[in-house]
């Protein structure tokens, strides 16, 4: 860096800066990108630390997205019951374990930590019998955060904790210095991972709250919206409010996992997780009083689905003020949700309800049902027994089309009734 960059960034106007999905805008200024941020802070620390005026960088370069950002001003997704594994829980939420999560872009886990015969475990559905302790899955994770590229990056951990002291104390044990001790919203993650500090957990259990230890409040660290989301296909999030700070600085979490029946549901993360209903969704969110407009992480099942880091890149690049609308096939509800609609809507018969656009016709192969769905097909004329899009032929080649079928039905009566 030159000494003509140092001034710039230096002259700046730093008065008042408002950060939000990682750009900063000062106010009276001008626009400063995250990076810019960086550069102005690190020349200020050379000021202070090169008395004689030498051009000579002395900050600590942080390349990471974290790095100049507090909290309330990053944005990440965060998986729903992480654990939640199929086979090793009755009710699943993810496919993938904490590992490969992580490997994917995932920078927030939620995690359901019980007590069974004085250790963790972990499990979801009507019952604990399937469940299992997640220590390797915990230590798959520490090891793909210590992986050299990945040295700088930070995640946030929040408990479903039904733990006593003895299992905080294991938890504690697991993640050892990666845990962020005495946590200050107020200052930039570098502070933290520059110490090696770099997993923030937070529980609601204010038995295990232990800030020296690394265990914080979510109640003071994350604002959200009530999560109980059932209509996944014609509404968005519900809007209420649950828990956190109502004003102030927070991390604001929109709660964007949705069920018709309370368990995992694939198909449904499919639909809510399309990237044009999550920066919708996210739109409405930053009006909700106590999200103060921001947003700094969502709450998903199967993150595979969909294109949640779409969305992700969308929001990080500061575009989520740009007008969003619901592509062809996105389900919704007339005379709401489908104003969204980048066209018009109508009836899906592959749905079973109202989406945007219209819908193609159906290739050969496709399964229909006679005088009803085998309306859609591209090719009228159904297979023999008219269940599918298209006809077949003989080994001759001759098609066996609607009127073959006719003739052939008249036939069978005609003998049956000989």
């Amino acid at each position: 860096m030159n000494k003509k960059t140092v001034d710039v960034e230096k002259e700046a106007n730093i008065g008042g800066v408002n950060v939000f999905n990682g750009k900063i805008t000062e106010e009276g200024g001008d626009d400063l990108s995250g990076t810019q941020h960086f550069l102005r802070r690190a020349a200020d620390d050379a000021t202070k630390n090169n008395s004689t005026g030498d051009n000579v960088f002395l900050g600590k370069e942080c390349g990471n997205y974290f790095c100049d950002k507090s909290l309330d001003n990053i944005f990440i997704v965060m998986t729903h019951n992480s654990l939640a594994l199929p086979g090793k829980v009755l009710s699943p939420n993810q496919n993938n374990g904490l590992k490969i999560q992580f490997e994917d872009g995932i920078r927030g886990f939620n995690l359901d930590l019980y007590m069974k015969d004085g250790g963790i475990w972990t499990y979801h559905g009507l019952t604990n019998t399937m469940g299992y302790n997640p220590e390797s899955e915990v230590n798959d994770l520490i090891n793909a955060m210590n992986e050299k590229q990945h040295q700088e990056e930070f995640v946030v951990v929040q408990l479903q904790d039904a733990m006593d002291h003895v299992g905080r104390d294991i938890l504690v044990g697991w993640f050892g210095s990666l845990l962020v001790k005495d946590f200050d919203i107020k200052k930039t993650l570098d502070h933290y991972i520059d110490q090696g500090q770099r997993v923030l957990i937070v529980t609601s259990k204010e038995e295990n709250i232990n800030i020296t230890k690394g265990i914080h409040d979510t109640n003071e660290v994350i604002t959200e919206n009530n999560y109980k989301w059932r209509e996944c296909y014609l509404e968005g999030p519900l809007t209420g409010y649950r828990r956190g700070p109502e004003t102030g600085q927070s991390a604001k979490l929109m709660n964007s996992f949705c069920s018709k029946f309370g368990i995992g549901d694939e198909k449904s993360s499919e639909e809510v997780n399309g990237k044009d209903k999550i920066l919708y969704n996210a739109q409405n969110f930053l009006k909700l009083p106590f999200a103060q407009n921001k947003i700094n992480i969502i709450l998903v099942d199967y993150y595979e689905t969909g294109d949640v880091f779409g969305a992700q890149e969308t929001i990080r690049e500061g575009r989520l003020n740009e007008t969003i609308c619901w592509g062809d096939g996105a389900t919704c509800a007339a005379g709401t949700t489908c104003d969204a609609c980048c066209n018009s809507h109508s009836l899906w018969p592959s749905k079973y309800v109202t989406a945007c656009g219209k819908e193609p016709c159906w290739s050969d192969g496709t399964a229909c049902d006679v005088g009803t769905t085998c309306e859609h097909c591209c090719n009228e004329d159904g297979n023999a027994l008219e269940t599918k899009c298209g006809g077949e032929t003989s080994s001759g080649g001759t098609k066996f089309g609607a009127g073959f079928r006719c003739k052939l039905l008249g036939l069978f009566f005609f003998f049956l009734l000989l």
